[in-house]
């Protein structure tokens, strides 16, 4: 079995050497890592090439001519991989060293699945691991909360998106199901996730395979930790974990709901969609419009107030 390593970077040079340490290290070696720069204007190529000198694994890379944004430099890099397995790679993460060996094992005990995805430990800007946290709080996949089993493709149409590319490994045989990435609406591991959802394809471990960095200049990071326990309580109710009457919950909700409705709306004229969009949209109005009686219920004139307000600054509209 041939494993690839799909890298993307981007003025990269103050963590890429912990990175690729990291991957080169590993226990189970990978074969090769395709590097796809986009632009980098400090010295990031410089020392992915050290690489090239040092290193057993093949590394190859290429640098884009003109900036293609993270989406569509993974789609690129994913596209030039040859490997049977492909691992996704953020520049700025760390991985732990039986990363691989256990996604290896994973898909071995697992047949049906086409895709996988994990958990994370959080780090700070120098390598410190954030104590009591991990990154499935910081992006809501409330796996432990949730009623088992976890019908993930609803999970990500109707709540939240939840899986990280950085964690995530597929198999080469579903390429002609996820590339291209969509130009605009979904951002590329949210594409893959829904793709693999929707042919229940698509498994994960609770297990921290990766060190995920929060820093300040990362492209794509977690969600603020502000919004955590409101989105949280929200997503619960959505899914029926728990009851809760506050106007405040269902206003989140009405508001995580919408913001998914118009996500996929961006899809409608998309090809080669693999699920049904159509429905997606759907039931997503089903459920905007019950929160939408239940905020009016508790309370009827902070729905008229939350209406208008959201009417008139960010356009909460069919």
């Amino acid at each position: 079995m041939k494993l690839s390593v799909a890298l993307c970077t981007y003025n990269g040079e103050k963590f890429i050497v912990e990175q690729i340490n990291s991957i080169v290290n590993q226990s189970v070696k990978v074969d090769e890592i395709i590097i796809c720069d986009d632009g980098s204007t400090d010295n990031t190529i410089k020392l992915c090439e050290s690489f090239q000198n040092t290193s057993n694994t093949i590394i190859k890379i290429y640098q884009n001519e003109k900036t293609l944004r993270v989406s569509k430099n993974f789609e690129k890099a994913i596209g030039l991989t040859t490997g049977d397995l492909i691992f996704l790679s953020d520049q700025d993460d760390y991985w732990e060293n039986e990363k691989v060996a256990k996604t290896i094992t994973f898909f071995k005990q697992n047949p049906k699945a086409t895709g996988f995805f994990s958990n994370a430990n959080l780090m700070d800007e120098n390598s410190i691991v954030i104590e009591n946290k991990k990154l499935w709080d910081s992006v809501l996949f409330l796996e432990n909360e949730l009623n088992k089993p976890i019908d993930l493709y609803k999970y990500i149409t109707q709540t939240k998106s939840i899986v990280t590319g950085a964690t995530m490994c597929f198999k080469r045989e579903i390429l002609n199901v996820i590339l291209p990435f969509p130009s605009h609406g979904l951002i590329h591991d949210e594409w893959i996730s829904l793709q693999l959802a929707n042919q229940n394809a698509l498994f994960y471990t609770n297990e921290c395979l990766i060190k995920y960095r929060k820093h300040a200049n990362q492209q794509i990071g977690v969600i603020k930790d502000k919004k955590l326990e409101k989105q949280k309580k929200a997503i619960l109710v959505l899914n029926n974990v728990i009851k809760n009457e506050e106007f405040s919950t269902y206003a989140t909700a009405y508001k995580l709901l919408f913001q998914n409705y118009n996500r996929y709306k961006t899809l409608k004229n998309a090809k080669d969609l693999h699920f049904d969009n159509n429905t997606i949209l759907s039931n997503l109005k089903v459920q905007i419009n019950d929160v939408n009686t239940k905020l009016k219920k508790i309370n009827f004139l902070k729905y008229y107030i939350f209406k208008i307000n959201n009417y008139l600054f960010t356009k909460m509209k069919f």
